[in-house]
């Protein structure tokens, strides 16, 4: 999963640089690092999960152009800051991966 997200094509059919795609916030900013982190934690009592954070596509159509990418950045850090928060859990090592879709 980790290779496929940062090989993915964009819409014009060309695959965008790690450092476009990958958010590094303390587990990696492209897929070998966050995948070395992984096995360098694991252990019997390590748990990964992955969410998927998906804007409603009528609400981002209000939200200009030039500051799409960073509002998407801003809900997914917030989201996953708060949901382990809520939870009373430590904000662990993570990264994120942005994907980049246009209308056809």
């Amino acid at each position: 999963m980790l290779k496929y997200v940062s090989f993915r094509e964009n819409p014009e059919h060309f695959v965008l640089e790690s450092h476009e795609r990958w958010t590094d916030c303390g587990l990696g900013d492209n897929w070998k690092e966050v995948y070395a982190n992984l096995v360098d934690m694991k252990g019997p009592y390590i748990l990964a999960h992955n969410m998927l954070i998906l804007p409603a596509p009528d609400l981002m159509e209000l939200v200009p152009d030039d500051l799409k990418h960073e509002v998407v950045r801003e809900v997914t850090e917030r989201t996953i800051e708060t949901w382990h928060i809520e939870r009373g859990l430590a904000v662990p090592e993570w990264s994120y991966v942005l994907e980049r879709r246009t209308a056809a």
